[in-house]
């Protein structure tokens, strides 16, 4: 009986160490991106003056092309802005994903100008969507990567104004996902969006915030807050009221 349950007992650590200990260095499919965004050529204009003048933000410098870098959470308001993304698709250590396919999703205000080819270990093929872009990555093997980029501009929206035309949180595009056959099986991975923050850096007097609300009627004229929130309703807006839910302010 006692060899019995030493025999039991074995087995049971056994099961226990391979449900909590799984074998190192066996990551699936990844998917990873990042995005840069700027404005093009504008040494010239107002846009280029402002940001010489440091009022789109620190991070924004003219550079030799005249090209204005942006932070993703400084972007200017009707103004044409173009991003360049790159997406990387890498295959686990030992993993073998044959037909690999990825596709990304931008958004409304973005259009999509160009794409290339798959850096890597395989050339693939693109199939540019209107909104969609879809790339055939084809096999990747054993932390085999492959890199895909796309360059995108803001749209004309019908007030022919370049978008972004208002303040706030934008989404650029939705995360990419990547399919492929391991196995014999279908397995997919997927990546994070991109995001960023629209301003108005046009009128650092009158919209100090650049939150695209003039100081005489915004509820928070020294913090950013496009959307104007008050939830107590005493005209002090969340963001800047140091009791967002008491109108009498007492909780200080």
């Amino acid at each position: 009986m006692k060899q019995l349950r030493q025999m039991t007992l074995v087995a049971l650590v056994a099961v226990f160490a391979l449900v909590a200990f799984p074998a190192i260095g066996q990551a699936g499919l990844t998917v990873e991106k990042s995005a840069e965004c700027r404005v093009d050529g504008v040494c010239d204009t107002v846009v280029a003056n402002l940001c010489t003048a440091g009022n789109i933000g620190a991070a924004c410098v003219v550079d030799a092309d005249c090209d204005v870098p942006l932070e993703l959470s400084e972007l200017p308001i009707n103004t044409v802005i173009t991003c360049d993304f790159e997406i990387e698709v890498c295959a686990g250590v030992g993993q073998t994903v044959t037909d690999i396919t990825l596709k990304d999703n931008f958004s409304a205000d973005l259009e999509v100008i160009a794409t290339d080819g798959v850096e890597g270990s395989h050339k693939g093929n693109k199939q540019r969507g209107a909104t969609p872009v879809t790339w055939d990555v084809v096999d990747l093997s054993n932390e085999a990567c492959s890199t895909l980029h796309a360059t995108t501009e803001t749209n004309l929206n019908p007030a022919l104004h370049q978008r972004y035309s208002s303040c706030g949180d934008v989404v650029l595009n939705s995360g990419p996902t990547a399919t492929g056959t391991e196995d014999g099986s279908q397995i997919s991975a997927s990546g994070d969006p991109v995001t960023g923050t629209a301003v108005n850096p046009f009128d650092e007097v009158n919209d100090p915030d650049q939150d695209c609300v003039l100081a005489d009627v915004d509820n928070c004229p020294n913090d950013f807050n496009p959307d104007q929130l008050d939830t107590d309703g005493d005209g002090q807006g969340d963001v800047c009221d140091p009791c967002p839910t008491d109108p009498d302010n007492l909780c200080t």
